[in-house]
């Protein structure tokens, strides 16, 4: 489990909640998606930087449609020189539509 490693495999403790917000997710596997759908986390995804650094990407088409909260990341490691949001939206949208 990628999540949480050294807990409980039932997924009975409190570091998972709908105040959890994990970076990158990107070795998420489906236990994982489905115990961050059960206690409301989310995740950010800032693309740009996963492809830059070639870590690979979060199973973004799957986090949606198992009720995961998925919001933009942005950080210093983008494409571009600069954090722009929007090329990030126009990234997520070729990579992902």
């Amino acid at each position: 489990m990628v999540v949480c490693p050294p807990c409980a495999p039932d997924g009975d403790f409190e570091l998972v909640d709908e105040n959890l917000v994990l970076g990158y997710a990107v070795f998420v596997d489906q236990s994982d998606i489905e115990l961050l759908a059960s206690k409301h986390s989310s995740i950010t995804h800032p693309v740009s930087c996963n492809l830059l650094v070639r870590n690979g990407n979060a199973p973004v088409y799957f986090l949606p449609k198992s009720r995961v909260n998925v919001s933009l990341g942005i950080n210093d490691k983008s494409i571009s020189d600069y954090e722009d949001s929007f090329m990030e939206m126009k990234i997520i949208y070729h990579l992902y539509c």
